[in-house]
């Protein structure tokens, strides 16, 4: 396998990208900012990094990578915070910055790790061939994701360099760091279930029974984006990474079932003006606060791309349902 850079190496999912890689075989450096009292190989070693390290503070010159002779270059760097206060900032971080990386390392290939979330407040089918069709946000992240798209892609073109775009759904599990938002409302109900004054509390979660519920294992999504860097019928593609047909009903009944919460339910979208709140309900929607606005919209991404390729790796997009549904719920609780 080639050399291949990993920025972002160490977030929580950065880390699990570069873990893949290095199983995948390719013989990964990870990008790693120093620390006060704490060097970049230092750092990456408490965190059990994989390969070799190069130390660079991405916001504060790029020097180190202009001559690591990498062939691919996955960008896992960026800034998640999803209300952010400092939105130039966090464009700065996932645009400018992303872009920079590319003109440094001039790559190959650069792999960026992007969102479905771009799709910004639409619904229906979105497909993977589609970027900017004007679109509205509810998150300055979803927009400055897809400003790197349309940077990286300019000057990819310029370069020369095989950009691939993956945008992953929601990854959740054991990521080694703070946990998701869903892992935080599951941990929530084990919490809660045993004690009585929540016995026949409404726990309603607003959403749409039959839609999509937009979550993937974080370990199959970092496998996914190890294979697409590295596949040749891959070469200058945009990809969805999510699962096959888990609703949300379906998810939230698992919930139910297995901590025997029968008021765990998913109700009408908020717009819809629900009775009052719980004060269960109004922690558990604080839990899930940037994913409401996405449970309340009925959207399937269209991955026909990402599995015209990985199907054949043996990389089908897990199957939710039955024990395997039920496995993934326990994982969740940790």
């Amino acid at each position: 396998m080639a050399k291949t850079l990993v920025t972002g190496a160490t977030g929580c999912f950065g880390r699990a990208v570069a873990r893949a890689l290095a199983q995948a075989g390719h013989l990964v450096t990870c990008a790693v900012r120093a620390r006060p009292g704490q060097p970049a190989a230092d750092r990456a070693a408490a965190l059990g990094l994989p390969g070799e390290v190069v130390e660079v503070d991405l916001l504060g010159g790029l020097g180190a990578l202009h001559h690591g002779g990498w062939a691919r270059v996955v960008h896992a760097a960026a800034d998640t915070t999803y209300f952010a206060h400092d939105t130039r900032a966090q464009r700065r971080i996932n645009a400018d910055v992303a872009a920079a990386v590319l003109r440094a390392t001039s790559p190959r290939t650069f792999v960026f790790i992007s969102t479905a979330e771009v799709a910004g407040t639409r619904s229906g089918r979105i497909l993977e061939a589609e970027g900017d069709v004007g679109q509205r946000f509810t998150s300055a992240l979803q927009e400055s994701k897809l400003a790197a798209e349309l940077l990286l892609r300019r000057d990819a073109a310029a370069l020369g360099v095989d950009l691939r775009i993956v945008r992953p759904v929601t990854a959740v599990g054991d990521t080694g760091s703070a946990p998701d938002a869903f892992t935080r409302f599951t941990r929530l109900l084990p919490e809660v279930a045993w004690q009585p004054r929540y016995a026949r509390s409404h726990l309603r979660v607003p959403g749409v029974k039959d839609a999509p519920l937009h979550l993937a294992p974080v370990e199959w999504v970092a496998a996914a984006i190890a294979a697409l860097s590295a596949a040749p019928a891959a070469a200058g593609g945009t990809f969805h990474l999510t699962t096959a047909d888990l609703t949300q009903d379906q998810f939230f009944t698992a919930l139910a079932e297995r901590y025997s919460f029968p008021g765990l339910r998913v109700a009408q979208p908020r717009g819809a003006r629900p009775s009052a709140r719980t004060r269960l309900e109004a922690r558990a929607h604080a839990l899930l606060a940037r994913h409401l606005d996405e449970l309340a919209v009925h959207r399937i991404y269209d991955d026909r791309h990402a599995r015209s390729v990985l199907d054949p790796l043996g990389l089908t997009p897990p199957s939710l349902h039955g024990p395997a549904l039920h496995r993934f719920v326990d994982a969740l609780a940790g």
